[in-house]
């Protein structure tokens, strides 16, 4: 039966990994799958995006004010 261990790393410098397996594997050839996370997408936002958004949710949240003294969305 194959052994397997999964191994959480971070890249160093360099681009260089270093694992370190469970004693008796010295001088043994093994396998390793490196897998590269997608990258998120980006944080930043189209500015009318987010504007559309907080004014839609603004108009979901706030009621009118009855004094009038509302600001306009």
């Amino acid at each position: 039966m194959q052994s397997a261990i999964r191994i959480t790393t971070k890249v160093l410098a360099g681009n260089k990994l270093e694992i370190q397996v469970p004693p008796g594997y010295v001088g043994k050839e093994v396998e390793v799958f490196v897998i590269i996370p997608e990258k998120p997408e980006s944080g930043r936002r189209k500015v009318l995006e987010l504007l559309t958004e907080i004014r839609s949710r603004a108009k979901a949240v706030t009621p009118s004010s009855p004094t009038g003294n509302e600001f306009p969305v």
